[in-house]
């Protein structure tokens, strides 16, 4: 195996960035903070109809034998 001084130029340089950021203009940004806020509009409506839905079992009280039905006169 050769010594680590040796090893191919290749990998030197792996290190080294090969892109680069730039600031982004706000018509850029654009779809990008429209899909959030869609997102967000979505999950609140899904969690909305969630919270709304009839239960698919009605749990019912248990009926005392003897108690007399007491109405608002």
């Amino acid at each position: 195996m050769p010594p680590p001084e040796e090893t191919s130029p290749r990998w030197s340089d792996a290190d080294d960035p090969y892109y680069y950021r730039r600031p982004l203009r706000m018509r850029e940004l654009l779809p990008a903070v429209g899909i959030a806020v869609g997102a967000g509009l979505f999950a609140f409506y899904i969690t909305r109809l969630m919270l709304q839905r009839t239960p698919l079992k009605v749990e019912r009280r248990p009926r005392v034998r003897g108690a007399e039905r007491v109405t608002d006169a």
